[in-house]
């Protein structure tokens, strides 16, 4: 069974694994060139050495960081990388 996900942030990512693991078919849509939803740096950001283009759901900005540590705001099957800053910038945040 194919199903749609509306959205590449961080909550149509995990409703798109759940539903493989459901043993269902999604196809994400999403309306930036880029996943990682309001996680997605400023238009003037660069991810891995690409625009990131203007997120219409984003409000992050260059060098913001999350108020949350990198023990509680992960994924629970995806660790952050142990250089991670303890509280991820935007930047981390979308590269994660």
């Amino acid at each position: 069974l194919e199903v749609a996900v509306i959205g590449a942030g961080t909550s149509g990512l995990v409703a798109a694994r759940h539903l493989i693991h459901a043993g269902l078919r999604p196809t994400i849509f999403e309306a930036a060139r880029t996943v990682g939803g309001a996680w997605t740096p400023s238009s003037s950001s660069n991810v891995n050495g690409h625009s990131t283009g203007n997120h219409p759901a984003s409000k992050m900005w260059n060098g913001m960081s999350t108020n949350l540590s990198k023990y509680t705001c992960r994924f629970s099957d995806w660790p952050w990388p142990e250089d991670a800053s303890t509280f991820p910038s935007v930047e981390e945040m979308h590269d994660y």
